[in-house]
């Protein structure tokens, strides 16, 4: 590996690190709302993450934009409905994989026995590759934010 590769590399991992942080934050906002909207307003598990997800990657956004990215200004109002977009696929798509993960836990008695709800195990079975597949997409949308500015200022 060259030099300039390794800076890359260590750039891209610090990033991760990061992202990864800032998505720890989003992801305790996401799992204490997506809880409260099923045990207490009695939603799906599918539906409370839709609406947990939403309220997580909206601050994810606006915070890594700048902390994680370095955009400013523009960058942050014109990228958010790109990575909206994205997002509501993804949300939906992991909810789905929530909801397998859910009816598989509840129909094993191991977690019963442990003591741990099957919401809370399916979310945190799902969010390692969530977390991954939306740094991967966030850093494609930040490599590409200069384009989608001029093309969303026509």
């Amino acid at each position: 590996m060259i030099l300039a590769d390794k800076f890359l590399f260590r750039d891209s991992v610090l990033q991760f690190l990061r992202f990864a942080m800032i998505s720890g934050v989003g992801w305790i906002l996401d799992v204490c709302s997506y809880y409260l909207l099923y045990k207490y307003f009695f939603m799906s598990p599918a539906w409370a993450n839709v609406i947990s997800s939403f309220l997580a990657i909206t601050f994810v956004w606006f915070t890594s934009v700048s902390r994680v990215f370095g955009f400013s200004g523009v960058g942050k109002v014109a990228g958010v409905f790109y990575y909206w977009i994205y997002q509501s696929i993804s949300i939906l798509l992991y909810s789905f994989i929530l909801l397998f993960v859910y009816h598989q836990m509840v129909d094993q008695s191991v977690f019963t026995v442990l003591k741990i709800h099957a919401e809370i195990g399916a979310k945190v079975f799902v969010t390692p590759f969530n977390l991954a597949t939306n740094f991967i997409f966030m850093k494609y949308l930040m490599s590409h934010l200069d384009f989608l500015i001029k093309h969303h200022d026509r």
